[in-house]
């Protein structure tokens, strides 16, 4: 089932969930146990809980809730197609190879500060931006809207406890990519890792966790106005590039390694992110340039088409005209005999008429009005 990609039913799908864990069974789809479950939730079908494994192989026999059957509106089956972006991307470059390679070296380790005594000045900027900004719903600083949307600063959204932290690990990022030959630009007010032509949009967060809190006395003499979740801050800080086709979007603190000690391999990430944006600019372009020698070839063939077209109805034309123009020279020849004659001469009124009608019939003859030759000149 490894790699496998089409169309399943709900039924079928129903009976693998619970044959045996929804990680495993994602991995021999080759997607995430993320899109699985939203495809069971999509189709309807419902999935073991959590600590359900535990409990079978426990030997605890538990009810398995049934499928329920599908109303109108709702999919029958789904297509599951493998995750291909998540396949490993090994870069061709040597330039990339050596960037890459350069993060294993000791000498180029990264190193936090933990002072901001000699910050950069984007980040300096930027705690002046968020101690300036705002506190969103989730207790997380924010720089305003108007900075963020015009001429931008180093996106980051922490509590106020955890900004120091995260102002010196953008810091050091932010120091060691500009020492790799990397500017940081601003588009559209997002930050971005510019790497030769490529810009890679990264930002710093803190994840929050959310709970149900009780309302209070006002609250429920307002209910309409009462939100019944509360978002606390956890400590926990991730980095993500924000680009659809990195190797690896997030960097999170763990229990054994905390976000410190990920500054090399983020930059790494970048640099592949880079690699593929180049790549697929360069697929693009090969396309682009695919389809407009198509569009040349096809305009090319319709040129020559119209000219065949115009050569045809020219020739059909001279045709037509030629067996006019001899058409109507036999009919002046049975016309002037039948004109009367004066002492063997025809009247001066019929040899004038005579004389227009032969030139009219030899401007109708292509051979004698030069369309012959013209046509011969343009092929």
């Amino acid at each position: 089932m490894k790699n496998k990609e089409g169309e399943i039913t709900r039924e079928t799908l129903y009976q693998l969930v619970w044959a045996k864990p929804l990680t495993i069974l994602a991995e021999e789809f080759g997607i995430s146990d993320v899109g699985l479950a939203k495809i069971c939730k999509r189709l309807n079908v419902p999935r073991p809980f959590r600590g359900y494994w535990q409990l079978v192989a426990a030997g605890r026999k538990i009810a398995i809730p049934p499928l329920q059957s599908a109303r109108n509106d709702d999919p029958t089956s789904a297509v599951i197609s493998p995750e291909t972006y998540r396949s490993h991307f090994a870069p061709q470059e040597p330039a990339v190879l050596d960037r890459i390679n350069a993060e294993t070296l000791p000498r180029n380790r990264i190193e936090v500060s933990t002072t901001l005594r000699c910050a950069h000045p984007l980040t300096r900027e930027a705690r002046d931006a968020i101690e300036g900004g705002y506190t969103d719903s989730c207790h997380r600083m924010r720089a305003a809207w108007s900075v963020r949307s015009g001429d931008g600063c180093l996106d980051i959204g922490v509590s106020k406890k955890t900004l120091h932290r995260a102002l010196r690990i953008m810091d050091a990022l932010v120091k060691a990519l500009e020492a790799r030959g990397c500017e940081i630009t601003f588009d559209k007010g997002r930050a971005a890792c510019q790497v030769d032509e490529e810009r890679v949009h990264f930002y710093l967060w803190e994840t929050v966790k959310r709970s149900e809190r009780e309302p209070t006395e006002k609250d429920k003499a307002q209910p309409w106005r009462f939100d019944k979740s509360e978002f606390t801050p956890t400590g926990e800080l991730t980095l993500t590039l924000d680009e659809s086709c990195a190797e690896r979007k997030n960097w999170r603190d763990r229990k054994k390694k905390q976000l410190e000690d990920q500054l090399n391999d983020i930059v790494v990430g970048i640099f592949l992110t880079a690699e593929k944006l180049r790549l697929r600019e360069v697929e693009r372009r090969d396309a682009e340039q695919l389809r407009l020698e198509a569009v040349q070839r096809h305009q090319e063939m319709e040129r020559e088409r119209q000219f065949e077209d115009e050569r045809r109805s020219h020739l059909d034309y001279m045709v037509t005209s030629w067996i006019r123009s001899q058409n109507l020279r036999q009919f002046l020849h049975e016309c002037e005999k039948a004109l009367p004659v004066q002492a063997n001469t025809v009247d001066r009124a019929g040899e004038s008429w005579l004389a227009w009608a032969r030139a009219y019939a030899d401007a109708l003859n292509p051979i004698k009005n030069g369309s012959m030759r013209e046509m011969l000149g343009r092929s």
